[in-house]
């Protein structure tokens, strides 16, 4: 009788960690390659207190654009509904900024834009959300990003199915390097 050698556990426990790291490692080549492809887009950020009371290591950043006339005219005018999907077109007034072309409903067939989602609900609240990621600061290092109030441009990465990505934070030009950017 022939007996099949069943492996044992630790070669079992040896192949479940090869195959963890090999996909942890194509998630991350993955995300990495898609942001070197990807538009580059400079937003002026809007005074926020950019804590996440939930998750300490992450700011909150808000940008002007999500309280401009052209958003909330286009959302009175055209009756949207709260949750509406809309997609805002951008074009650059130089190149560190770039400020709102166009709102719509329908996909834009070219140029960079971002999806936003309506949440009109009171007065103090932006009358969007944009869906941008949150922006990973080192424990205890954001206390110096919070105090800013104005002058920061936040650089994205936009792909061409409106998601966006924060890849760096500028105050007045120069890129700020969470733990050892200073204030003056």
């Amino acid at each position: 009788m022939n007996q099949i050698k069943k492996p044992t556990q630790f070669k079992l426990f040896i192949w479940f960690i090869l195959i963890f790291l090999t996909a942890l490692w194509i998630f991350i080549w993955i995300q990495e390659s898609i942001l070197q492809k990807w538009e580059i887009l400079f937003l002026e950020s809007a005074p926020v207190d950019p804590r996440d009371l939930l998750r300490w290591d992450y700011v909150i950043l808000r940008y002007v654009f999500e309280n401009d006339s052209m958003i909330q005219n286009y959302i009175e005018e055209n009756d949207i509904d709260k949750g509406t999907d809309l997609y805002v077109s951008f074009n650059t007034i130089n190149w560190d900024l770039w400020v709102i072309k166009s709102v719509s409903r329908s996909f834009p067939n070219e140029g960079i834009f971002l999806r936003v989602t309506t949440t009109w609900e009171k007065w103090w609240q932006s009358p969007i959300e944009t869906h941008i990621w949150k922006y990973f600061v080192p424990e205890g290092t954001w206390g110096e990003i919070e105090r800013i109030r104005s002058d920061m441009t936040i650089k994205l990465r936009v792909n061409t199915k409106w998601v966006a990505r924060i890849v760096d934070l500028y105050y007045r030009g120069e890129r700020i390097i969470p733990g050892e950017f200073r204030l003056n």
